[in-house]
């Protein structure tokens, strides 16, 4: 381990005009941390200066890519070690998200290093995963946004994946002040969407639906259009994917009942999946919205459910719901399959709850 003038010595050296000497005083620096991970006690290693941390920032600009990842490196051990609780994290997270911004929030791509790219949202990750004070993290709510909107579509798929991830993480821990800034997002999420890897897609996809359910639900407007076109995805995750979505929204959304109907057409989709498992979600998910719309709106829907009126005109029993989607095309389709689908499964208070939500 280093002695305290040997630390003093290799952060004075990472200024240094030679690159091999920074190199070099990195290295040492990263193997004294690495070297106290394992120790529990941090009194048997001498806690390194104050200023160390903004020296690291200053390599972040280094034309030297393993100097760069070294000084990156430095700074994640740093955390885990010494940022166990978001007390201790305020001042750090002051100096790195300015930094951050500058090397990954702008509309070129500064660091041009894909992996050192991962290695900053793995950190900022880890970071917002200590806070759990959501108004804390807020407070850099603006710097957030403008990094998050340039990695969401980073040319590497990874970086992009991670920043989905990231975006889920966030929009849940500021949800108070999310919707201030959550539009910005919706641009490149969508973007992203079509990305030719499917997990990608799949991660673009949540993230688009915890923005909008933590965000400005308005924002759905604009979304319902590209979510339907996922539905002619090869992939059958990315079409559970916005199964699930969409049933989110129509269960916790604020405003979920001013867009019903924008989002019942996607659900009933579901239904004519070829994958039984997003058939199954689809008619969980339909079941679970009904029984909540018809508790929230009990006093409404009371004397339909306690002297129903079912219809006597039903589709004839061959007739399945891939059979009636065939020559249904606009949003009419919800109201003319609805009676198959409950007719098929012979549940009587689903069609009380489902003819009450026409009005939708």
């Amino acid at each position: 381990m280093l002695t305290e003038s040997e630390m003093n010595r290799n952060i004075v050296l990472l200024a240094d005009p030679n690159k091999i000497t920074r190199q070099k005083a990195l290295q040492n620096l990263c193997n004294d941390l690495k070297s106290s991970l394992s120790i529990n006690d941090n009194n048997d290693h001498l806690h390194p200066p104050s200023n160390i941390i903004e020296s690291m920032l200053k390599i972040f600009s280094d034309p030297a890519e393993k100097n760069r990842d070294l000084a990156l490196t430095y700074i994640s051990m740093y955390v885990t070690k010494y940022c166990t609780d978001e007390n201790n994290i305020d001042k750090i997270l002051t100096l790195l998200m300015p930094a951050f911004v500058q090397r990954l929030g702008t509309n070129d791509i500064i660091e041009p290093s894909e992996e050192i790219r991962l290695n900053s949202i793995s950190l900022l990750s880890e970071l917002c995963r200590i806070y759990t004070n959501g108004n804390k993290l807020a407070l850099y709510l603006n710097e957030w946004i403008t990094i998050l909107k340039r990695t969401i579509i980073d040319p590497y798929p990874e970086v992009r994946k991670l920043s989905c991830e990231l975006t889920s993480k966030l929009s849940f821990k500021c949800h108070e002040k999310f919707h201030l800034m959550s539009e910005n997002l919706i641009k490149p999420i969508i973007e992203t969407m079509k990305h030719q890897h499917a997990k990608v897609r799949v991660e673009a996809i949540n993230a688009l639906g915890n923005v909008i359910r933590y965000g400005n639900n308005k924002s759905i407007e604009d979304s319902i259009s590209p979510l339907a076109q996922r539905f002619f995805d090869h992939t059958s995750t990315v079409r559970l994917a916005v199964i699930n979505v969409v049933g989110i929204w129509m269960l916790e959304l604020r405003d979920r009942y001013s867009y019903f109907h924008m989002m019942l057409p996607l659900l009933l989709t579901g239904y004519t999946d070829e994958i039984e498992e997003i058939r199954e979600t689809t008619d969980s998910l339909w079941w679970d919205v009904g029984l909540k719309y018809e508790k929230e709106n009990e006093e409404d829907l009371k004397d339909q459910i306690n002297f129903p009126n079912i219809p006597k005109k039903y589709p004839p029993t061959y007739l399945t719901v891939i059979d009636s989607y065939s020559f249904i095309s606009t949003y009419n389709f919800f109201f003319q399959i609805q009676s198959v689908i409950f007719y098929r499964t012979c549940q009587l208070r689903s069609v009380k709850i489902a003819f009450s939500l026409k009005k939708y």
